[in-house]
């Protein structure tokens, strides 16, 4: 037996306003259903997509309103709240809180959320507020760190040594997340294990910053469409985090939408470091790095190597991505990930344009094909061209915010006029300059920084180059094999290494 009450949240319209950011002059924030006011955005961050349930409440949806179903089962004890928000065209459910204790013999206090499902033990200074989502290395939950008043993540990684591979996966993220230190990159706050001996924990605890969704949840959404000033901010910031990056000697290998986290105010921060390594002398990859749609030809035609430039590859992929909501590249298979390459880009010259180690069967394959000189990109994504056309596509400007800015002091830079062709262009000129078979000849992050493309969202600390590291990450110990024990001994040395680290930089 369940009860089913309904509320009724009402969502503000919101045209786009500039606001001041670290990274540069101003940012635009994201007409997006799930905008909310402080930490009631934060209960609905993640979505996850129940559309069975969509049909069911379908005449009662708006535009203006959001519904929310709170299902309260009264079967068990206590009972597990469930969260139901609609967002206009599917359904997701949040897991409620059901249960706090501690402190613990520990020190630390107890969270639950559900029927004993989710249980997360933590430190006292954060007070966990909800379930944000299930992965599969283990969950996530929001909380606030009541220390220093931030909204934080908490990523609990369950079951951490059940496979070594996925093991060295999650350390080889901990560590560079530990290292890498920039503004569009997903910051490491803390890092704990279980209360459990060092020869028997399984558990790990991963502190980040907050975000609120990502790409992948933004562009899938039927009621957003990014205007000219988000693909270009949020360009420029996954840019500005590949040059830092790169600069490193860090190659991310798995850009996708999914793994760039953004939030209400357009701040992009990329994650998800798992797949990450360096160039150096033994780089040897696979071809299965990057999901499928946005890996690079020279893997997909199993070249043994590939650089820095594998990335900016992604980066094109994405850019046409984010103004028309779907992959740009949408191979069903290895074939027709190369048959839609070639049907845009042409047929390669097997002589220049690939690096010496590719594959025979590959080169087999791309000299049987007829010649091909390509399409133009708007004969291959008509819709793309149709985008920049709309009067929309370049409004989002907020006049009154814009001028409370300057009255304090700030400064704001916003699209000159110029005519739609003009803009189109340019953005085609970008595109194609990071769409090359040849590596070699791609753009790197810092020159694509200085594209004429993003002259409207660029600042002066990325015109001299401030995105670069002052320090590269070493390798050394990236191609050795460990044992399940060395495994939990190098997970406590990082967690020592990190604690000692953030004691030196006064980090509290």
């Amino acid at each position: 037996m369940f009860f089913v009450a309904l509320s009724f949240t009402h969502r503000r319209r919101v045209r786009g306003p500039f606001s001041r950011n670290s990274s540069s002059s101003f940012l635009f924030s994201l007409c997006s259903p799930h905008r909310r006011k402080s930490s009631r955005k934060r209960a609905y961050a993640a979505d996850r997509s129940a559309s069975a349930f969509s049909y069911l409440f379908s005449p009662l949806l708006t535009d203006q309103y959001i519904f929310v179903i709170l299902v309260l089962s009264q079967v068990g004890n206590p009972p597990p709240p469930v969260f139901f928000s609609f967002n206009g065209s599917s359904l997701s459910f949040k897991m409620m809180l059901t249960k706090v204790e501690g402190p613990n013999a520990a020190g630390n206090k107890v969270y639950v959320f559900g029927v004993d499902a989710y249980t997360l033990e933590v430190p006292q200074r954060y007070n966990v507020q909800y379930f944000v989502g299930r992965g599969a290395y283990g969950f996530v939950c929001s909380a606030v760190d009541e220390v220093t008043n931030e909204s934080v993540a908490i990523k609990k990684v369950t079951h951490l040594f059940d496979d070594a591979v996925d093991a060295k996966r999650v350390l080889r993220e901990v560590k560079l997340l530990s290292f890498l230190h920039h503004p569009n990159i997903l910051s490491l706050k803390d890092l704990f294990k279980a209360p459990d001996p060092v020869e028997t924990y399984t558990e790990l605890y991963v502190v980040t910053d907050l975000m609120e969704s990502d790409m992948d949840a933004t562009l899938r959404s039927p009621r957003v469409k990014l205007a000219a000033g988000h693909g270009q901010f949020f360009t420029l910031q996954l840019l500005c985090a590949l040059q830092y990056a790169h600069s490193a000697h860090v190659l991310h290998r798995d850009l996708k939408p999914g793994n760039l986290l953004t939030d209400a105010e357009c701040n992009l921060k990329l994650g998800d470091f798992g797949l990450a390594r360096g160039i150096g002398a033994d780089d040897t990859m696979t071809q299965y790095v990057f999901t499928r749609w946005y890996r690079p030809p020279e893997l997909l035609l199993v070249c043994k190597h590939c650089s820095y430039s594998a990335d900016m590859w992604a980066v094109g992929c994405l850019a046409a991505e984010m103004f028309t909501g779907k992959p740009l590249f949408p191979g069903k298979d290895y074939i027709n990930q190369i048959n839609l390459i070639v049907e845009l880009l042409g047929v390669p010259d097997l002589e220049h344009d690939l690096p010496p180690s590719t594959s025979k069967e590959a080169v087999h394959y791309l000299a049987s094909l007829p010649h091909s000189g390509g399409k133009k990109l708007e004969e291959f994504v008509p819709e793309l061209r149709t985008r920049f056309d709309e009067a929309s596509f370049f409004d989002g400007f907020d006049t009154e915010l814009e001028e409370e800015i300057v009255a304090e002091g700030g400064t704001v830079a916003r699209a000159q006029p110029r005519p739609p062709q003009d803009y189109y262009d340019e953005f085609v000129d970008f595109v194609f300059g990071l769409l090359r078979y040849n590596p070699e000849q791609r753009r790197t992050a810092k020159e694509s920084i200085a594209h004429a493309w993003l002259k409207d969202v660029r600042g002066p600390q990325e015109t001299i180059g401030g995105c670069e590291a002052e320090q590269v990450y070493k390798w050394d110990e990236e191609g050795e094999a460990f044992t399940i024990p060395q495994l939990r001994h190098m997970f406590i040395d990082e967690i020592e290494k990190f604690a000692a680290a953030k004691r030196q930089r006064g980090g509290q």
